[in-house]
């Protein structure tokens, strides 16, 4: 058998023992290269390698680098899609993300903003549509993906809940607070009033949405 030393430099396992020929006779002993002094000797050599010249002086200022340029305060938001509108929430107040199922309007009290209830995991839910919020009408969707599909999404704060569908997650980001912008008024003058900062996920705008002004104003919807 050949000394540890040599067997790591020739890389036997990759010649004659499981990743080669398989002819290796201590395979009939260990089974498999995993379980050879030889091949437990070449990862101890590898793990002892000596780390290049000025490899940690090159590690160290990449990741002060990337400190620098991270937020102190990141937020977490769900991105979505309502009509032709990128919208986002942030996640503390998302509960769940549920299949379309069938909504049920309810006599003299469903209105363009209140549309009824949906039954998602035996429970009852007030859903309601954002896009009648927001005045977002049909004209400003875009051609349908057939990679995409609508969902139910369930919010949650200070004990009020409300289910709304969207045409599209996008999922989840991390935004920097400060660089929030103001809305121009050039951009979607319907959820204006409900939004309170915009920014930019792959060069397209997003209108992140006031959880108070959203929330009051669907719980508003409710009052005949």
């Amino acid at each position: 058998m050949k000394n540890e030393t040599d067997a790591s430099k020739d890389r036997c396992w990759s010649e004659t023992g499981v990743f080669g020929t398989a002819e290796c006779p201590e395979l009939d002993v260990c089974g498999h290269c995993r379980r050879c002094p030889v091949y437990a000797a070449a990862g101890r050599d590898l793990l002892d390698h000596p780390i290049p010249e000025g490899l940690l002086d090159e590690r160290a200022a990449a990741m002060a680098l990337g400190k620098e340029g991270e937020s102190s305060h990141p937020l977490s938001v769900m991105v979505f899609r309502i009509a032709g509108e990128l919208l986002a929430l942030e996640t503390q107040y998302f509960q769940q993300v549920a299949e379309m199922t069938v909504m049920r309007r309810l006599p003299l009290r469903s209105n363009r903003v209140f549309r009824g209830i949906v039954h998602i995991h035996g429970e009852l839910h007030l859903c309601f549509s954002l896009s009648g919020l927001l005045d977002l009408t049909v004209e400003e969707r875009g051609a349908a993906d057939q990679r995409v599909f609508p969902r139910l999404i369930i919010v949650k704060k200070a004990g009020a809940r409300f289910v709304f569908p969207v045409d599209e997650i996008r999922g989840v980001a991390r935004i920097a607070r400060e660089g929030l912008q103001d809305l121009p008024v050039t951009v979607a003058k319907g959820p204006r009033h409900l939004t309170k900062g915009l920014f930019y996920l792959d060069g397209v705008h997003v209108g992140l949405l006031s959880e108070d002004d959203l929330f009051s104003s669907l719980a508003r919807s409710l009052v005949p």
